[in-house]
């Protein structure tokens, strides 16, 4: 029991000690970073924000590709260290590409542009990493249902082929067409449309045979 515990205490331990690796390895901070007056967003880099223009700017569209590019790695991923670790490659490459800007942000009030906190950005990246998985998994779902409406009206037309070609079928059609009229009693029309329904099953089940 004592050793069990004690291995209890060393992986968390272990596992302390490689989350703080980890965070002095990402650098990880909570500062913003004011930008000079004259920056401009450029092509690389990723505008912190809402709306159609943040949507549509060069490095926003980047990321998005980019975070497509480690969607699978991403959505494959069993702890959150794996998938925070896939995160920080993201943030680096957008550094690496827009070394004097990366994940900005505008001050509206102030029009000051600013580099935003890693955390931040950390939660831009994973806020697309979101929205890129329920966008595969709905358009999973749609793709699934047009394929199964496909499959039905397949089974449709094929059941009217086989309906069309089947004489003792059409016999039985045309039989309740000289039965049924407007003044038949509702009882009556149920009777007849059971007994016909039930000579069609039987006669599909003898074709299947």
């Amino acid at each position: 029991e004592r050793m069990l515990i004690k291995l209890k205490i060393t992986q968390k331990a272990i596992k302390t000690i490689n989350r703080i690796n980890y965070n002095m390895n990402s650098k990880y901070t909570d500062v913003k970073q004011a930008l000079p007056f004259n920056f401009h967003p450029g092509r690389f880099d990723v505008i912190c924000g809402k709306g159609k223009k943040c949507f549509d700017h060069s490095g926003n569209q980047q990321l998005r590709k980019t975070t497509q590019f480690f969607l699978e790695e991403y959505s494959h991923s069993k702890t959150k260290i794996e998938k925070s670790r896939i995160v920080t490659k993201i943030i680096q490459i957008v550094q690496r590409q827009s070394p004097e800007g990366g994940f900005v942000k505008l001050d509206a009030p102030s029009r000051q542009w600013y580099k935003v906190s890693d955390h931040l950005a950390r939660e831009k990246v994973g806020q697309q990493f979101r929205d890129s998985l329920h966008t595969k998994y709905r358009s999973s779902t749609k793709a699934k249902k047009r394929i199964r409406v496909s499959q039905q009206e397949d089974a449709a037309m094929n059941m009217t082929i086989v309906l069309l070609n089947n004489e003792k079928i059409q016999k039985i059609i045309d039989d309740i067409n000289s039965k049924v009229t407007k003044t038949m009693a509702d009882g009556q029309f149920t009777q007849v449309f059971t007994s016909a329904n039930l000579k069609i099953l039987n006669e599909l089940k003898n074709n299947l045979r």
